[in-house]
């Protein structure tokens, strides 16, 4: 016996290890009788505790050895078979090894009757489950050097990919269970084998392999079944088909493809590819109240598993499906009857049936005559037709045509973006992933919990095995199944679409691609046209008395950020800026409404504001009101709200100035203001005709192109500085617009798009960058090299960084931060060139800032 650090082993006299101690000398294959060991030093005071058992042992034969260890290996075999690796409870686990070590000690009483402790009998069954472990390895290992030495080839079954492969594989399809999600951004990807343990526990049961359980048995007295947990079960009708295209798709990475193809080969044949719908039903199941009073009932904890029939039927109870009702408890499940009867075993009683497999149904064989063109042919072809047509036929933008087509619609996982390989094969840049599928709105549950995105994706595969290779997915069908369920969309210049996500901070107000449908036809947009009754909720919170969608704070605030915005990134004769006089006016007469109120988004001291506020207009039970003003009577701290149509014309009130003291505007406030300022109004108005210079081949002209705009101006700064027009013209973008990036500006002037256009581009920057009217340098996401002299201003993302002599130009900036989340002029760009300008003139031009060194303070000598 040796020590070897805490670890305990003893040897025979040829040095031989015999036996080994776990290092804390708890229960170990060689100790599995003793629950604890006591300490190395107190080992001198152990006795036998059963003498005869123990001199049995030492005089056993070949023979007997030999029956144990057999015993012992078909033990081995039966418990890997049956026990779940991952997501089984110790109870689960003992439960289901129970009857295998059961017969192993029967084995052992039998053929070592002398051995009468049962400890030591549980001993010498977990040295012969060690020795049989070691049994298996030996027998693996003599035959492959057989196969070796005979030259024979025996086919070897391929591995199965484990589970977090296959999540990989699969993600983005909407078939992972929860189990994969960590707070609905990212998966987890474990190992392990629950989804092929999972399609075997259905075929087993589906063929009829299952024992049927006693007449009588509650699915609640079975072992769970953990692997219920790994898919969505609701998915399986359209498991196969989703599997196929991704597997079949160029754009899926090899080891995914792999893995894929191991699935849909299991699904076949576990006889799950394709399923009969007269044979599977989806239905709700009861339990009488009185059965969970019976002695014993404390014992129906399990929750998730599979009740076996008679006859190839079985019933699937998933987790979580049960519910309280009076006198008993509903379980949802999924119920398959070969015979079609769906008769409820007793005692359960059927509460409602409904079909199971309600969409397209595929031949006997299909997915086995796709396999083979798959392993012939490789992947299909991208083709990038089919994405286009997609496109056209639903009116989603071409990124995401080309991700739905390639079969990742729901790339889902916001850590693990979609591989490199898969978005050079479509198409696709990785920026624009995200962006894409936040427009057509896929995290919502329009999109994932109603099986859109199944139907669509399964549509695509052609009636042909091979007509995924010969004539490309069938994007008419998948079109049709899109339009049905979803609606067709109006086509939005993509461009646009993607630079609205990526610069407007507040999406959740109104989301850009929904509004800007709505902007584009306005009198059947239900949130710019119909009014909602609105009212204080505890507090704190509005809410609406009306049925569906209409207008209220979001969709103020929402609509007027998203209005500035397109009014400065669109181009005057664009036909979405032409649309946003129409908006205006449909926000003016949504605030008219008597019952609107518009959250302010603060919370104010109640009894400080009624002090600072004065004597109030109107006095309610649970309210009081100071002009355009209501506050809530029902907690100390509430949230004031703004009835518009009490506003004066300014949109003002003076109550708001006690509201907003040594606080900034609020997103309510901001917009209010905004939509009653004739500024705005004539932001969005339709500039008219350049005044100097032409439109474009296009019909287009910026106004943010000073030599376009205020051609006067040009002259005026070019004659003070000594500069060309050209620098001039760059000049008064610096100093006057909150992105003058040189993308921007080289875009708002057009001179790219002229012959020798980059040299005259390149050429005004370099004479303005030799003046003291700038300085050069580089910034963090500026964009740009040129820069006025002064403060800086570090906004964060997703705006531009400015100078701060800008910042009293902008009525949307308060400090260094957006009232409405973005920050954008507010007038006409003539006028904001002129102010700024004036500001010059006046004496306030960019200057560097006199640093301020204070004097040091007299020491000792």
């Amino acid at each position: 016996m040796i020590r070897q650090y805490s670890e305990i082993r003893l040897l025979n006299a040829d040095g031989v290890e015999m036996a080994g101690i776990p290092r804390d000398q708890t229960a170990g294959p060689f100790t599995a009788g003793t629950r604890l060991l006591p300490p190395l030093r107190f080992w001198h005071l152990l006795q036998p505790r059963d003498p005869l058992g123990s001199a049995t042992l030492r005089q056993v034969d070949e023979n007997t050895a030999t029956a144990l260890l057999t015993a012992a290996v078909a033990e081995s075999v039966n418990t890997k078979d049956a026990e779940s690796v991952e997501n089984t409870t110790g109870q689960d686990e003992e439960r289901a090894g129970a009857d295998g070590r059961d017969r192993l000690a029967g084995v052992v009483r039998t053929l070592l009757p002398q051995v009468s402790h049962e400890a030591l009998r549980t001993g010498i069954a977990g040295v012969l489950r060690f020795a049989a472990d070691q049994q298996r390895i030996l027998d693996v290992a003599r035959t492959r050097l057989d196969a070796a030495v005979t030259g024979s080839v025996r086919e070897e079954r391929r591995a199965e990919p484990d589970d977090g492969t296959l999540t990989a594989a699969l993600q983005g399809l909407g078939v992972n269970g929860d189990r994969w999600w960590s707070y609905r951004r990212s998966y987890h990807y474990y190992g392990g084998d629950d989804i092929f343990r999972l399609l075997r526990l259905f075929g087993e049961a589906l063929r009829g392999i299952s024992e049927p359980a006693p007449t009588g048995r509650l699915h609640l007295a079975l072992p769970e079944q953990g692997c219920l947990r790994v898919m969505g079960w609701e998915d399986l009708p359209t498991l196969s088909a989703l599997v196929a295209l991704r597997a079949g798709t160029a754009g899926t990475v090899d080891h995914h493809r792999e893995a894929l193809d191991a699935l849909l080969a299991e699904l076949d044949a576990q006889e799950l590819a394709v399923l009969d719908p007269d044979h599977w039903r989806r239905v709700e199941l009861r339990l009488d109240q009185s059965i969970f009073e019976e002695p014993g009932a404390g014992n129906y904890t399990s929750t998730g598993n599979v009740l076996p029939l008679h006859g190839g039927a079985f019933v699937v109870f998933p987790f979580g499906t049960d519910q309280h009702v009076d006198g008993g408890r509903v379980y949802g499940a999924l119920f398959h009857d070969p015979s079609g009867r769906f008769e409820a075993p007793a005692p359960y009683t059927l509460v409602s049936a409904k079909p199971f497999v309600t969409g397209r149904t595929w031949a006997p064989g299909w997915f086995t005559a796709f396999r083979s063109e798959l392993a012939a042919r490789g992947p299909a072809p991208w083709f990038p037709a089919a994405a286009e047509e997609f496109a056209r036929l639903t009116g989603i933008t071409p990124t995401m045509a080309r991700l739905v087509v390639a079969g990742v619609p729901m790339t889902d996982d916001g850590k693990r973006p979609v591989p490199a390989e898969t978005l050079k094969a479509i198409g696709v840049k990785a920026a624009d992933v995200g962006v894409a599928r936040a427009a057509l709105g896929c995290d919502s549950v329009q999109f994932a919990n109603s099986g859109v995105w199944q139907a669509v994706l399964s549509a695509l595969l052609p009636a042909e095995p091979s007509g995924l290779w010969t004539d490309g997915p069938d994007v008419a069908a998948a079109a049709e199944v899109f339009n049905r369920r979803v609606g067709r969309l109006t086509p939005l210049p993509e461009d646009v679409l993607h630079d609205a996500f990526r610069s407007l901070q507040h999406t959740a107000w109104w989301k850009p691609s929904d509004a800007l449908r709505g902007f584009l036809d306005v009198a059947a947009e239900p949130r710019l046209t119909h009014d909602l009754n609105w009212s204080i909720a505890n507090g704190y919170y509005l809410r609406s008395d009306g049925d569906g969608p209409g207008f209220g704070t979001d969709i103020l605030n929402g609509s007027v950020a998203l209005a500035a915005w397109l009014a400065h990134r669109l181009p005057a004769g664009d036909p979405i800026r032409a649309v946003l006089p129409t908006v205006l006016t449909a926000i003016r007469e949504r605030l008219a409404n008597p019952h609107l109120l518009v959250s302010l988004g603060i919370r104010v001291g109640l009894e400080s504001f009624r002090r600072a506020a004065g004597a109030p207009t109107e006095t309610g039970g649970d309210f009081v009101r100071y002009g355009a003003v209501v506050v809530s009577t029902r907690d100390d701290d509430p949230m004031p709200v703004v009835a518009p149509v009490l506003l004066d014309p300014a949109g003002s009130d003076p109550h708001l100035a006690a509201l907003f003291a040594g606080k900034r505007p609020s997103p309510g406030e901001t917009s209010l203001r905004l939509v009653h300022d004739q500024r705005f109004a004539e932001l969005l108005a339709d500039p008219g005709d350049p005044v100097a210079g032409e439109r474009d081949e296009d019909g287009l002209w910026w106004p943010q192109d000073p030599a376009k705009s205020v051609p006067d101006l040009v002259g005026e700064v070019a004659e003070r500085y000594g500069i060309g027009e050209d620098a001039a013209v760059i000049y008064l973008m610096l100093l006057a617009l909150p992105d003058p990036t040189d993308r921007n500006t080289a875009s708002w002037t057009g001179w790219t798009k002229q012959r020798g256009g980059t040299a005259r581009l390149r050429a005004a920057r370099a004479e303005l960058a030799a003046t003291d009217l700038v300085v050069e340098g580089s910034r963090s996401r500026a964009g740009r090299s040129l820069f006025l002299p002064g403060g800086w201003a570090h906004l964060p993302q997703p705006h531009i960084p400015t100078e701060r002599w800008k910042v009293p130009l902008y009525d949307l900036f308060d400090g260094e931060e957006a009232a409405l989340g973005v920050i954008v002029p507010t007038g006409p760009v003539a006028a904001l060139y002129r102010e700024a300008w004036r500001r010059v003139l006046d004496g306030d031009e960019p200057r560097l800032n006199e640093l301020e060194v204070p004097r040091p303070s007299r020491g000792r000598r």
